[in-house]
């Protein structure tokens, strides 16, 4: 915190904050270098700005960035109790954006029903899908959370195609895609 609040940092449009400590705003404020937003900018461009879904959205950095480019409509997938709750802060910080963006209290993987879960409270961004290498660290909190198949949930939503598709999920990526 500085000053008694977190710092923001304002990226294509977009503004983040509610980092949990002043180490994670300095890591997230060099996550997406100018070439990764031109990247996301082409990709916008030859998407048609449809749908997009952010699977792993975290804090909501890409979720946000895709809502500033102009996609019409973003779920934002984040599983983690306290990392989607600074989700929804960063959502509330950006209301010109938030109409289309959607966060979701869900992993998406390769079946649906409950997972175990993963939380590193130090390091949010490190929260996955658990496995037995997740209990070398003594701070890791093992938890349920509910999950649903990325088909599963476009049929659900009746989304007959992605236009954007980003996934980060420490690895598990191949589950989500299955």
């Amino acid at each position: 915190l500085l000053f008694g609040r977190s710092p923001r940092l304002g990226i294509q449009g977009a503004t983040l904050g509610n980092f949990a400590s002043f180490s994670d705003y300095w890591g997230y404020r060099d996550v997406f270098a100018q070439e990764d937003v031109r990247i996301l900018r082409a990709a916008a461009q030859h998407s048609g700005l449809g749908t997009a879904i952010d699977v792993g959205a975290n804090i909501g950095l890409v979720s946000l960035l895709l809502a500033s480019l102009g996609y019409d409509k973003i779920y934002s997938f984040e599983p983690v109790p306290h990392t989607y709750e600074r989700l929804l802060k960063n959502l509330h910080l950006n209301s010109a954006l938030t109409d289309r963006c959607t966060p979701i209290r869900q992993a998406l993987g390769k079946v649906t029903g409950k997972i175990d879960f993963a939380v590193f409270p130090k390091s949010c961004g490190q929260s996955k899908i658990y496995s037995p290498d997740c209990d070398d660290d003594s701070s890791v909190q093992r938890m349920r959370v509910p999950v649903e198949t990325l088909d599963g949930f476009c049929e659900a939503q009746s989304i007959p195609e992605i236009s954007f598709l980003k996934v980060d999920v420490e690895g598990h990526e191949p589950d989500v895609l299955s």
